[in-house]
């Protein structure tokens, strides 16, 4: 139901696998296993009443008092092995018993253990990336769906579990390259952090940027490559409405990856200043970088002020009452179609309320040219019907 596999704290013992009896009935697990990534034996008398989730940690005393809801009960540990950061299998089995006969006529019993569920998860893509080290558990959108199929599984919401730090540095400006007429801002990674209440102050001057607290947008503030998708968050600050939220695919540099603001005056070098921003992290890398242009002085600081990550022992984040078809192995034939050519779409639909009907929207670039394949279950299964379509803009 849940994996945690690669902790932000990058702590294995944070690590963990929950389990959820989706049966409205109790389910004794006495003897179940966890088996090839990890390796666990249920004890006895471990009983799963329906709709109760088990957590099994890597290192359960120290999870439990990481997470207050849990408890003896619901967290039990420690199993074996790792969860490997870049993915692997993890089964559930049970044991049971085989009664043969064999070749000269003895009853025989015979110990097999039957696989009751198995995932591979992995990272990155579909499986999302802010699992790997972002601060996200893996979690199953709905307790019925394939989890053999990425598209149900999500990175759990961890966007209001951080409180606003304060991200500052002063000292003496040297050792730069280039004129200091700028501020630069970045994310040492992939993630989102909202800022707010930035500051550049000379010493025994105030501060240099006209709009530190985003009240008024985000004019004047340039936003560069991997660090382009930020935007203005209107509805959330530090003791404010505004804020910039932070959104970077990668890590930002020196060069084209940043976010700057032009200074009303150049800096020189000798200039005692301080660099100072307020920050909360909502996801990914937690490191925050605020930089005077030509590196003449910096302020580093760790967003992230919590490790009660993921939702162990809870209701999953993401669970939701119908999540949808997962579509998975979409490809299509010819791969480059010519003009007025037929066109094979082929795709794996899978949808654990079951699934009536399914219209597919195809765009063939650059001329965007429409069709639409309309898929409807019959009752032996689906077929589909060409509809032709007409260009939407």
């Amino acid at each position: 139901n849940e994996i945690m596999f690669d902790p932000a704290s990058a702590q294995e013992r944070d690590a963990y696998v929950e389990l959820f009896n989706r049966s409205d009935e109790a389910v004794n697990i006495s003897g179940w296993r966890l088996r090839d990534a990890i390796d666990f034996d249920f004890p006895n008398n471990t009983i799963l009443g329906p709709g109760e989730v088990l957590v099994v940690a890597k290192d359960a005393v120290h999870l439990r008092s990481l997470y207050p809801g849990l408890n003896t009960v619901n967290c039990v540990g420690d199993y074996n092995g790792r969860l490997s950061n870049r993915g692997e299998r993890i089964e559930l089995n049970k044991p049971d018993e085989l009664m043969a006969t064999n070749r000269i006529g003895q009853l025989e019993t015979n110990h097999i253990h039957i696989t009751i569920d198995e995932v591979t998860y992995g990272q990155g893509g579909r499986w999302s990336d802010w699992t790997a080290g972002g601060g996200s558990s893996l979690e199953l959108r709905h307790p019925n769906a394939d989890p053999n199929l990425a598209p149900n599984w999500g990175a759990s919401d961890e966007s209001s579990k951080s409180e606003w730090v304060t991200v500052e540095a002063t000292g003496v400006m040297d050792n730069g390259y280039a004129d200091a007429y700028q501020l630069h801002v970045t994310l040492l990674g992939a993630g989102e952090v909202l800022l707010d209440n930035v500051e550049v102050i000379p010493a025994g001057g105030n501060n240099l940027l006209s709009n530190p607290s985003f009240e008024t947008g985000t004019d004047d503030w340039i936003f560069q490559g991997n660090h382009n998708g930020s935007i203005w968050e209107p509805n959330e600050g530090d003791n404010s409405s505004g804020s910039l939220r932070i959104r970077t695919t990668g890590r930002g540099d020196t060069g084209s990856n940043r976010i700057r603001i032009q200074l009303p005056t150049t800096l020189s070098s000798g200039t005692v200043v301080t660099l100072r921003a307020r920050a909360r992290w909502l996801k990914g890398n937690p490191n925050l970088l605020l930089r005077l242009r030509g590196n003449w002085h910096e302020a580093l600081g760790y967003t992230l002020t919590t490790y009660q990550l993921g939702t162990p022992g809870q209701p999953n984040s993401l669970l939701r009452d119908n999540i949808g078809p997962a579509i998975t192995d979409t490809r299509h034939f010819p791969p480059l179609p010519p003009a007025n050519a037929p066109v094979l779409v082929l795709a794996k639909v899978d949808d654990p309320d079951g699934l009536s009907s399914l219209a597919v929207r195809y765009r063939i670039d650059p001329t965007y040219d429409f069709i639409t394949v309309a898929m409807t279950n019959n009752g032996a299964g689906l077929y589909s019907t060409i509809i032709p379509g007409q260009p939407s803009g």
